[in-house]
């Protein structure tokens, strides 16, 4: 593995991004492609990017701190739109938030607004951006020595204008799906009718059919593209991890005590995510160890059901609440934590499901807890790096032993970091990962200097 901070030699070469999301977007997905670009423009490489005119985009959640860290050598051509989802605004008054976080119980207008994205908007409602950005891609092709093209979805119709493109050009096309298409948990939320799981798996299988390289997130999405693909061009899955910002985390980093044992959670917890046993367990935690003070700190938005749970467990002189935090400020409350929680989404195939925030919970060495299955890529990445456990939803005993065993190395020391010299969550630093593929890149295509 390369070490970290190690220059590429210089490449001559042009990439095209398309992306919908960029900055005053937020989300990991935004900030993945912030310093993936910035990684080959310090490396050489002339980056083009056509994303959407923020004015006129439909993003979920903004993050203005992002925006800071673009380099300033990366072309960017911002394009019109013309989204369907002004049609769910209009019927509902919003733009639903991610998961339908803000939807646990959809009203008669909700149902019918997700029906109709479900059944009309395939694959989704940003595909009206399609065409503004197949113009403005085209004539920077046109224009430019552009040689490769990368498609980034979500929004997966952002895909549709690679494959167009593919078929007017010999362009070396990669399509990252940094999330699953028509295996996502929450698809089941639109009413979908069989034509329209059809077509929208039809688009996918185009997709993935047509690309030179598709970039798959973790180890069970390339299982599961290898298998639709009938294990034809196996080679041409590539995974790419979310990772993390190597500018915000240092792996060395002196550890800090902390005046009170601090579980934290960053990120969003709709009511599907089921995390009733850690506010089981820790209610029992804070009866039996009143001598050591404990703080729940969640850094983000989450659901009414989490709040029950607080109560429930009588846990609100410990629980803290910050609300959504610029993601420039989120190492800051991981570095100040003793522990860090994890959960996956209570649903059918959750073991598919790979929270981004996990590769930033692993580069500042705390131990985490993870509630997922045990055939999770959670339990996989924590067994790896030896960064902490997992816990299926009813394995209390061994949880609470668990927090027990952290709570008594806490007190001795105030700070319960790992101390092993477990290397490997290295290799999911982004910077090491934008390397890797733009090494791959130049091998597909024999560019460089």
């Amino acid at each position: 593995m390369p070490n970290e901070g190690q220059n590429m030699h210089k490449l001559k070469m042009e990439i095209l991004v398309i992306n919908y999301y960029w900055p005053p977007a937020g989300g990991p997905a935004v900030q993945r492609w912030v310093n993936m670009l910035n990684e080959w423009t310090a490396a050489g490489v002339i980056c083009h990017l056509v994303t959407v005119d923020s004015t006129k985009a439909t993003y979920q959640v903004l993050d203005n701190s992002i925006g800071k860290q673009v380099n300033s050598g990366i072309n960017i051509y911002k394009t019109d739109t013309a989204e369907l989802f002004g049609l769910y605004r209009n019927l509902v008054g919003q733009v639903p938030a991610n998961a339908f976080v803000n939807e646990r119980r959809p009203s008669f207008k909700q149902k019918i607004a997700r029906f109709m994205r479900g059944n009309f908007f395939i694959p989704d409602p940003r595909k009206g951006w399609n065409k503004f950005a197949y113009r403005a891609a085209v004539k920077i092709i046109q224009s430019h020595d552009v040689k490769i093209l990368v498609t980034a979805g979500p929004p997966h119709s952002t895909h549709l204008i690679g494959l167009k493109i593919k078929k007017i050009t010999n362009i070396t096309w990669i399509a990252d799906l940094h999330d699953y298409w028509t295996d996502i948990f929450y698809l089941k939320e639109f009413y979908r009718t069989p034509p329209a799981r059809w077509i929208d798996r039809h688009l996918e299988l185009k997709v993935l059919k047509s690309a030179d390289l598709v970039l798959s997130h973790c180890q069970f999405a390339k299982q599961l593209y290898v298998k639709k693909l009938k294990n034809l061009n196996a080679d041409k899955i590539l995974i790419h991890t979310m990772g993390f910002d190597n500018t915000l985390f240092q792996p060395d980093r002196k550890p800090e005590p902390q005046s009170v044992f601090t579980v934290t959670y960053t990120g969003m917890m709709p009511g599907n995510f089921d995390p009733e046993i850690f506010f089981r367990v820790m209610g029992r935690i804070v009866s039996d160890y009143p001598e050591i003070p404990v703080k729940i700190r969640f850094v983000g938005l989450f659901s009414q059901t989490v709040r029950s749970f607080i109560k429930k467990y009588e846990l609100e002189k410990c629980f803290e609440e910050t609300g959504y935090v610029e993601h420039s400020k989120i190492p800051v409350y991981l570095y100040s934590s003793s522990l860090l929680l994890l959960v996956n989404p209570h649903v059918r195939n959750e073991k598919m499901i790979v929270p981004g925030k996990i590769y930033e919970y692993l580069a500042v060495r705390k131990p985490v807890i993870s509630i997922a299955g045990n055939d999770s890529e959670n339990a996989r990445l924590l067994e790896l790096c030896e960064a902490g456990r997992n816990f299926e939803r009813n394995d209390d005993e061994t949880m609470y032993s668990y927090l027990k065993e952290l709570l008594k190395a806490w007190q001795i020391d105030h700070h319960v970091d790992l101390t092993n010299n477990n290397r490997n969550y290295l290799k999911f630093s982004r910077s090491y990962e934008a390397r890797r593929l733009l090494e791959k890149i130049t091998r597909m295509t024999g560019s460089g200097s």
